[in-house]
């Protein structure tokens, strides 16, 4: 026989419920019944009238930060994927995804995930959830420099100079860290392009390094 779906506003009110009960768990560090408990939320809100998406995004964030912290990757990607479902805008639900292909070394997946978000929320006007979402990958993944980059130029194309500038910097020491002197020479030289406080010192770094220093 089919299963009677629940009423909207009594699995509303047990899913905070779930969650409430989660939340206990998850401040006792257990955190594998803090996970079944938002299993078992997520559950109702699938089998149910709740026509509230938020509920579910609750649910499968703090489903992922436990993933997470358990170092369940793989698990973590299913769960992130789930947020993209509901909401491709989520800027930590996205980022998160990114983050864990860089972390599991599937960089092109990861571009291909960041330049997506990136033309979705651009293409709607929305700036400050682009930013967030690119800061929030290079808290994590600082050393990545094709991320750098693309912070860098919107901080640029939003007058966010001293920002972009420092985004560049960044990526020019990498560089040169890496020892790949004609690309840190490139970078340098568009710092200079935006007439940095400290031009001279830009000046005399590119100097060096074009005289082999």
């Amino acid at each position: 026989p089919l299963i009677e779906p629940i009423p909207a506003e009594e699995a509303a009110e047990a899913v905070e419920q779930y969650l409430e009960m989660g939340q206990t768990y998850y401040e006792l560090v257990d955190l594998d019944n803090a996970r079944k408990t938002y299993a078992t939320a997520l559950a109702l809100t699938q089998r149910s009238r709740v026509n509230d998406p938020s509920l579910a995004m609750k649910v499968l964030l703090r489903m992922g930060d436990i993933d997470m912290q358990r170092l369940d990757w793989r698990q973590a990607m299913v769960t992130y994927a789930q947020v993209k479902t509901i909401d491709a805008t989520n800027e930590q639900g996205r980022s998160m995804l990114a983050s864990l292909y860089l972390r599991t070394g599937q960089t092109r997946q990861a571009i291909s995930e960041v330049d997506d978000y990136l033309k979705l929320t651009l293409g709607r006007g929305e700036v400050a959830r682009a930013i967030t979402f690119l800061e929030i990958i290079i808290r994590d993944h600082p050393e990545d420099i094709t991320i750098r980059s693309r912070l860098a130029r919107i901080y640029q194309e939003t007058g966010r100079k001293a920002d972009a500038i420092a985004q560049l910097d960044a990526i020019g020491e990498a560089q040169l860290q890496a020892d790949n002197r004609g690309d840190a020479i490139k970078t340098i030289q568009s710092i200079i392009a935006m007439n940095p406080e400290n031009l001279s010192d830009y000046q005399q770094i590119l100097a060096d390094l074009q005289a082999g220093k």
